[in-house]
């Protein structure tokens, strides 16, 4: 067997003063890179965070449209409602009152009836109190005949 011995390798100290300066540029260039790129990184947030604020603007544009909207419908609802309300209170206004004229006029009629209704009592009670006296007078005098019969009957006269 052959035996392999390792020779040990002499590394100069420029040879790794070289191969630090190597290292450390290669750092240098690893770090702008870092640095390039977090500056494309912020580049691309800042755009992100404006694209983000137009699309919340354009949002709250159209959450204001729609809220115009149907503030307008409401108020044009409201107007319509009232404008409907209105109306009905006139309407019924003018039903109370119609009604009111013919109940008055109804209660009129009634009154009058009522004493056309009295005066025909009065009369009625007129009359027979007339037709009493006539009777009276009747039965006075049906009784004097009867009496006269009777007297002359029994030769009393």
């Amino acid at each position: 067997m052959v035996a392999v011995v390792a020779r040990p390798v002499e590394v100069t100290v420029e040879q790794n003063v070289a191969r630090l300066d190597s290292d450390v540029s290669q750092i240098r260039s690893n770090m702008v890179e870092v640095k390039q790129e977090a500056r494309d990184l912020r580049g691309a947030l800042e755009a992100f965070r404006e694209d983000v604020k137009a699309q919340f603007r354009e949002v709250n544009a159209e959450f204001r449209d729609v809220r115009a909207e149907f503030r307008a419908e409401f108020r044009s609802m409201w107007n319509a409602i009232d404008t409907l309300r209105k109306e009905l209170q006139g309407e019924i206004r003018g039903a109370r009152t119609e009604l009111q004229g013919e109940m008055r006029e109804h209660r009129e009629a009634l009154e009058q009836h009522r004493d056309e209704t009295h005066q025909q009592f009065r009369e009625v009670n007129q009359r027979l109190s007339k037709a009493m006296v006539w009777a009276v007078l009747l039965y006075a005098g049906l009784a004097g005949s009867l009496f006269y019969v009777l007297a002359r009957g029994f030769k009393w006269l």
